[in-house]
C-alpha cells in the first residue's frame, strides 16, 4: 500500500470514528488499531491540509480611497519588485509606502 492509498484508508477511518460517535480510545480498541497508529496518521494528515492551505494563501491589503494612487503610463516603467519565498510582488515606485509596510508585514506574518 503507497502513502496515497494510506492516507485515504485513515481519512476514512476517521470519518468512521467520528460518525460513531465513540471517544478515540475506545473506537481504536474495538477496531484493534492502536493509538499511536491513529494519531500518528491524524497529525500526519492535519500537517499535509495545513501545507496546502498555506500554499494557496492571499493577503488582502486595503488602500484608503483618499490614498489611492493614479499611475500613468510612464510611471510604469519605475517598478519596484520584491521577490519572497517563491514569488514576486511589482509595486509602482508611486506606491504609499506605509501600504507597502502592510504588506510586507501580511506576507511574514500570513505566510
Amino acid at each position: 500500500m503507497n502513502t496515497e492509498e494510506s492516507i485515504e484508508l485513515w481519512k476514512k477511518r476517521f470519518s468512521d470514528r467520528k460518525l460513531s460517535g465513540q471517544k478515540v480510545d475506545i473506537w481504536c480498541e474495538e477496531n484493534n488499531i492502536s493509538r499511536h497508529a491513529y494519531y500518528y496518521w491524524h497529525r500526519k494528515i492535519q500537517d499535509s491540509k495545513q501545507i496546502k492551505e498555506k500554499k494557496n494563501t492571499f493577503v488582502e491589503v486595503f488602500i484608503p480611497s483618499s490614498e489611492a494612487v493614479l499611475i500613468s503610463k510612464e510611471n510604469k516603467i519605475n517598478n519596484l519588485v520584491i521577490t519572497w519565498n517563491d514569488f514576486s510582488i511589482t509595486i509602482r515606485k508611486s506606491a504609499d509606502i506605509p501600504i507597502v509596510a502592510e504588506l510586507m508585514h501580511r506576507l511574514v506574518t500570513q505566510c
